[in-house]
């Protein structure tokens, strides 16, 4: 495998999120600045058709991860912040955690 094929597809792959990126722009954007972000679109379209066998590859790897959908709420990131701090109507009655920043610091940390 030479260099040239192994640069290839990595560049066919950033051209296809560039194309993603500058055609979702084209919707929210007016005037000359949407003709423009089209143009562009255009322009990135031709050269991800140029680049061959890559563009297969790389629209391969999009169809991949445009199934795969979405995972379980469940399996989501949730945050360690206690409930109250995300609800305003909550208050400030408890007490807020200073967390590790006051055991790295030395400091005393206080709720605002």
């Amino acid at each position: 495998m030479t260099t040239a094929q192994l640069v290839a597809v990595p560049t066919a792959l950033f051209l296809l999120v560039y194309l993603g990126c500058l055609a979702a722009a084209v919707r929210p954007l007016t005037g000359a600045v949407r003709l423009a972000a089209g143009v562009a679109c255009a322009v990135v379209a031709l050269l991800l058709a140029g680049s061959g066998w890559a563009a297969l590859v790389a629209a391969g790897a999009a169809v991949v991860a445009g199934t795969r959908g979405r995972p379980a709420p469940s399996a989501r990131v949730r945050s360690r912040a206690p409930e109250s701090r995300h609800k305003p109507e909550a208050g400030r009655s408890e007490p807020v955690d200073p967390g590790p920043a006051s055991d790295v610091c030395g400091q005393s940390v206080t709720g605002p």
